[in-house]
């Protein structure tokens, strides 16, 4: 919250290219720490879940039955 915290109040970070990579250093190691632990605990990657309003979207479109069909594949 704190690296947000200063990205949404602090321009000049935004723009500093050394500071976004300090900034992705601290954010990247959690994520693999967290990442590990996870999957050492037996919770794998899932793919990205579609939210209802997508599915009611690609329904409208009738983008839907050609995505299930690819999934069943």
């Amino acid at each position: 919250r704190a690296i947000d915290g200063v990205m949404e109040s602090n321009q000049k970070a935004r723009n500093n290219p050394k500071t976004l990579h300090t900034f992705d250093g601290y954010k990247r190691a959690l994520v693999n720490s967290l990442a590990g632990n996870l999957q050492r605990f037996g919770f794998g990657r899932v793919s990205r879940t579609e939210t209802l309003q997508e599915i009611i979207d690609e329904m409208d479109t009738g983008d839907h039955n050609e995505r299930v069909k690819e999934r069943r594949k």
